[in-house]
Order: structure tokens, then C-alpha cells, then sequence
């Protein structure tokens, strides 16, 4: 509740008239995130994953299956008792296939030895992320890939435990917009996998700049200051170490060289909202400055600080003079 109240007054502030009568045409994007992002995909809301992902690859190596190639949005529909049937031969539903289900049911198995649980479906374990890929192509979004993002949660995934997506119902990634963002309807539950919302939050930048072909917008463009900033109100769950890693893979170098042709550096900046967040090793290495809070005042005034912060990279004030 607290987080929505402050981003309400910041989208406020940095979307009044005092700005655009500035000359300054903020444009704000959010995306939130537990396990995946949730997108809208054909009229359905989706939990999207922009990672890529090793092949599932028999015991006896001689059977391979694309990550891409699983129909994971139909599988997500199905009951635990369907995969086990059709894994064992006994039956699969149209349009699925017995390898595809051994598949799905390997890489639930490494999800629940990764996170030392009984039951851990999962479709996102550490083993099966090729994290090179990842990397190399995080601007390549996955959206599109429509049978590779389950429904949400909430609207009806059978098969993969909670804290996939979902936790808002109503409420999805909302691209740049001189709008504020509609963020009430926003819930806090499920598990946290800031990395999807890094490699979102980034593509949505990089949309924001890639589709100004107008010589005159794209100036304007310039003028505007470049901010990634994360909030986020827990430690890493279930999957401890797959940020670290793309950390350390460069993944926050490789989207900070995207935008390395603007007149000032992407700034990129991390509020911890009742957890430490300046204790976690990806921060660390990803972040230019982390900020932990415990209480809304404080998080009101961080959001500000760094926002200014974000706005001065270059040493030129790209905010508007609010007493102007």
C-alpha cells in the first residue's frame, strides 16, 4: 500500500504541468514482477519469462527437446496426475507429447532439488537458464513466443505451484507513457525474481528510444535522463542465485552499453522496501547506488533522492525547476 502511494505522488509530480510547461515530457513505464512478469497476450495475462533456456535432454542422451519447443501454456492447464500419466504412456491429451511431458516433469524435478522442496513446479530452475543467451539477448523480447507463458496464476494454472504471476488480476506491464501509471489494483504476493523485471523494465526503455524515428523526437529524446529504478521488498525466492549469475554473465553492462549513446549514462538505482537490498551481491554489482527503507516517508524522499540522482549523471540537472 505504502509503495503505491509514493509512486502515485512521484508519477504525479513527474508528470504534472509544472514539468511539461518546463519542457520536460517525463514519460514513466512499470513492470511489476514475482517468478515472471505478467503481460497481456492474445486477450489472456500471461506469465512471461525473458530468459532463455537450455534443452532438456534425455538420460541416455538420446532424445532433446527445445525449451521453446514445450507447449507450456497448455501445460499449465493440465493436473499434476496428467503429466505423471502421460510421462508414463498411459495417455496425453491432444496436441501433447509423452517427451515433452518427461520434459516438464525433469525440469520440475531440478526446481524442487534447487529449492529443497517436495513439490517445486517451477518451469525456471538455474540449471536449465543459459545464461549466455540471456545475456546476449535480453533485448529480444519473448512476448511473442505465445506457448512458452503460462496463464497467471489467478486465472486458472493448474499444473505450476503459486508465485509464478498474478498477484494483480487486473493490473499488467505499462509500457512509457506521458500517463500516469493505473496502479491500484497492484498486489504484493508470489515470489521474487528481480531479473525478470530488470530485463523488462530495460526493454521498455530501449522501446521508448528504438521507435523514435522522428529526427525531432529523438532530440527531445536526449534531453530526457535514463532511470531503471527497482523496488523490491525481498531477498531472491525460490531461485537464490540466477540474478547473481546474469549479473556476473554482464547483464547489467550489456544493457547499460544499449543506451551508451545518450548524452548522459542509464542510471540504475534500487530501493529496498523493509529488507536489505545493499546486502545482496547482484545489487551490488548491477546497481549505481542502493537505498534500503523501513517506513513510507523514508520511501517517498528515496525515490526522490534517486530520481534526482538519475537526472544529474552527467553533472547537468535533467529535472525541472519546480519553483519555476
Amino acid at each position: 500500500t505504502h509503495l503505491k502511494e509514493q509512486v502515485e505522488i512521484i508519477s504525479t509530480d513527474l508528470l504534472s504541468s509544472s514539468a511539461t510547461n518546463a519542457g520536460y515530457a517525463h514519460r514513466i513505464g512499470f513492470v511489476p514482477y514475482n517468478l515472471r512478469t505478467q503481460e497481456m497476450i492474445d486477450g489472456d495475462r500471461r506469465c512471461v519469462t525473458e530468459l532463455e533456456y537450455h534443452d532438456y535432454v534425455t538420460s541416455n542422451g538420446e532424445k532433446r527437446v527445445s525449451y521453446q519447443d514445450i507447449d507450456w501454456f497448455t501445460w499449465a492447464q493440465q493436473s499434476t496426475n496428467t503429466l505423471s500419466n502421460c510421462k508414463s504412456g498411459n495417455g496425453c491429451p491432444s496436441g501433447l507429447e509423452r517427451l515433452h511431458a518427461r520434459a516438464v516433469d525433469a525440469i520440475f524435478d531440478n526446481a524442487a532439488s534447487e529449492t529443497n522442496r517436495s513439490t517445486a513446479n517451477w518451469p525456471d530452475p538455474y540449471d536449465y537458464v543459459d545464461f549466455d543467451s540471456s545475456v546476449a539477448n535480453w533485448n529480444v523480447t519473448k512476448t511473442s513466443i505465445g506457448s512458452l507463458h503460462p496463464k497467471s496464476t489467478s486465472s486458472g494454472s493448474s499444473l505450476l505451484t503459486g508465485g509464478m504471476c498474478g498477484g494483480s488480476e487486473d493490473f499488467n506491464t505499462i509500457p512509457l507513457s506521458l500517463d500516469k501509471p493505473g496502479i491500484s489494483s497492484m498486489k504484493a504476493s508470489g515470489g521474487t525474481a528481480v531479473y525478470q523485471g530488470v530485463i523488462r523494465g530495460a526493454q521498455i526503455l530501449a522501446e521508448g528510444r528504438d521507435t523514435l524515428e522522428d529526427p525531432d523526437k529523438f532530440e527531445k529524446y536526449h534531453e530526457r535522463a535514463q532511470m531503471l529504478l527497482i523496488l523490491s521488498d525481498g531477498k531472491e525466492d525460490p531461485f537464490n542465485d540466477t540474478f547473481s549469475k546474469l549479473v556476473d554473465e554482464g547483464l547489467c553492462t550489456s544493457i547499460r552499453n544499449h543506451f551508451s549513446d545518450h548524452d548522459s549514462p542509464l542510471y540504475i538505482g534500487v530501493i529496498g522496501i523493509n529488507f536489505s537490498a545493499s546486502g545482496q551481491t547482484g545489487f551490488q554489482n548491477c546497481a549505481d547506488e542502493i537505498i534500503d527503507v523501513s517506513n513510507s516517508q523514508d520511501l517517498l524522499d528515496k525515490i526522490q533522492e534517486l530520481i534526482q540522482k538519475g537526472a544529474a549523471t552527467n553533472g547537468v540537472s535533467r529535472l525541472y525547476d519546480k519553483n519555476s
